[in-house]
């Protein structure tokens, strides 16, 4: 009987600290980042770099967008400014 209380109490506590820890991770009501414009270009240029590229690591893809990235002019960067 004494043991049943006793995890039942631990099992309480378990359950309250995730609950702090999920409150903890929130936002908190803070601004969200605003993502910078390779950010942006990348987001919108994955699925096309995937099609262009299929089955290579995530790390290969990102290599690809980066010289994509770099070939682009001020202009044509500048396009994909966040709003």
């Amino acid at each position: 009987m004494l043991a049943t209380k006793k995890k039942e109490r631990k099992k309480e506590q378990r359950v309250k600290r995730k609950a702090d820890a999920a409150a903890a991770a929130g936002d908190g009501g803070a601004k969200e980042k605003r993502l910078n414009t390779f950010l942006v270009f990348s987001q919108k240029k994955r699925e096309e770099v995937k099609a262009k590229f299929p089955g290579v690591s995530a790390r290969v893809l990102q290599e690809h967008l980066g010289k994509m990235w770099q070939t682009l002019s001020v202009s044509d960067r500048a396009a994909f400014k966040a709003d």
